[in-house]
């Protein structure tokens, strides 16, 4: 055992490749062919939840060319491709986010259809939060925004005198998922219940729960252990939150897209790569903005920014209190933010395209501009630059 794994309340990807590996022990005991087989499942894992979440985005933007677009950038972050090969529990967080979007719009899909809930998906949708606070700690604070936003939305319609009505499905078949809702209830229970009873937090410190020598036997663990001690014997008055925020957590975030590991082993990216990824960013946050004004009444677009919204105040909240107990940066990695990415990068980019045509509208360059976002290709870019050149309306030069 190397550090706390008994009250460890990312246990469960854990568990369950344990299936595999022992299946794989009875015909082999090579580890290196152990851990391959363990890796190209992390690698199924990944390509099921792209899968979904093309399938999600379709149905969201209505437009298979953004989606594509937005999962094919995400497949270039170099980052990717690393942690998709390697075996972690990210990549099960990533399946775990695609399956609970896509639960989460067929729910609003029935009650935008027939006003009408269906049990069995909630129980579904309940399971699948359970199940992913288990693989991720960090998960949690996903699923507590997504079951406030959908009781938010459940209460403005009956505050509108609109209730949501319950549709049961026969008793035959709604014993499966009730099974299903209490194993997984009692798995929570044990693990962040139990945690919260005994050690007054849902995710302990190792030291309270092992000796310390078994907890110095978990890297982290260890490294936080000598910070910690470092940094009782100095003074240090730190830095604001948004100061930090600018700083800190954005470049290191954005340099951890482009690498899998430690800080020591950070890539350090040119300033002009910086500062271009910096304005690709920028502009997607601008898209995502032009989105939420535009379809401010759009059920699926509020819980998605509103998800990313807490997760991130979450995340930079928890790594600014550990930058202010150790006196250092740590545990600051662009990968915990991939799961929100591709739904974002959607967004930003159906904001991109309605600020496009509405520039292109309000100007009246239509004529002109012989570039359709829908549309784009090489010969058409040429057949607009030689518009560009050629013509002498004083409109355009």
């Amino acid at each position: 055992m190397v550090g706390d794994a008994t009250r460890l309340s990312s246990y469960l990807s854990h568990f369950f490749l344990g299936v595999p590996l022992w299946l794989t022990k009875i015909f082999t005991d090579d580890m290196f062919t152990q851990i391959v087989v363990l890796r190209f499942i992390n690698v199924a894992a990944v390509m099921v939840a792209l899968l979904l979440f093309y399938r999600f985005l379709v149905r969201l933007v209505g437009s298979n060319k953004i989606a594509s677009v937005a999962i094919g950038i995400y497949c270039l972050i170099p980052v990717t491709s690393q942690l998709s090969s390697t075996i972690n529990y990210d990549n099960w967080i990533l399946l775990c986010f695609s399956v609970t979007c896509l639960i989460v719009q067929r729910l609003y899909t029935q009650v935008l259809r027939d006003n009408k809930i269906s049990f069995n998906l909630v129980v579904l949708l309940v399971s699948v939060l359970g199940v992913s606070s288990l693989v991720k700690y960090t998960f949690l604070p996903i699923a507590v925004a997504i079951i406030a936003v959908i009781l938010f939305f459940v209460v403005v319609r009956f505050i509108k005198r609109r209730p949501i009505k319950w549709s049961v499905a026969p008793v035959r078949r709604i014993i499966l998922p009730i099974l299903v809702l209490l194993a997984v209830t009692g798995l929570v229970a044990e693990r962040y219940g139990y945690n919260l009873y005994a050690y007054g937090s849902p995710q302990p410190d190792c030291a309270a729960v092992q000796p310390l020598e078994v907890c110095l036997q978990y890297g982290p663990w260890a490294r936080n252990y000598a910070l910690a001690t470092i940094a009782e014997t100095k003074e240090f008055t730190g830095v604001s939150l948004p100061s930090y925020v600018v700083h800190l957590w954005l470049p290191i975030s954005t340099q951890g897209l482009s690498y899998f590991g430690s800080n020591d082993t950070m890539v350090s990216l040119s300033l002009m790569v910086r500062d271009s990824i910096g304005v690709v960013i920028s502009v997607l946050v601008l898209g995502v903005f032009v989105a939420f004004l535009r379809n401010n009444r759009q059920f699926m677009y509020i819980m998605l920014i509103s998800v990313s919204g807490v997760f991130i105040i979450t995340l930079v909240n928890y790594n600014y209190a550990e930058y202010m107990r150790f006196h250092e940066p740590i545990a600051i990695q662009g990968r915990y933010l991939l799961p929100l990415l591709i739904p974002v990068m959607a967004l930003g980019l159906v904001g991109l395209r309605t600020l496009y045509r509405s520039i292109v509208q309000t100007y009246n360059i239509s004529r002109y501009l012989w570039i359709s976002v829908d549309e784009m290709n090489l010969y058409q870019a040429y057949l607009f630059s030689k518009q560009l050149w050629l013509t002498d309306s004083p409109r355009v030069r």
